[in-house]
């Protein structure tokens, strides 16, 4: 079984175009799908596009068919 390779919040915070300090805020938030690996906050990729997917949001415009 082939497991992704995880990202830390440097890494995410890379991915994402954010500060890390705003991973972190929303690893506290828990806002974020997290597996921890002892006291270390690891991220799945699989697990962030899901996320990131979940969490899109449409121009009103768009929505109301305009």
């Amino acid at each position: 079984m082939a497991m992704n390779k995880m990202m830390d919040k440097a890494q995410l915070a890379e991915m994402l175009g954010v500060p890390v300090s705003w991973v972190t805020k929303a690893i506290t938030a828990r806002t974020l799908p997290i597996t921890w690996v002892g006291r270390y906050a690891r991220f799945d990729p699989d697990d962030i596009k899901a996320w990131l997917a979940s969490n899109k949001s449409m121009p009103e415009s768009l929505r109301r068919g305009k």
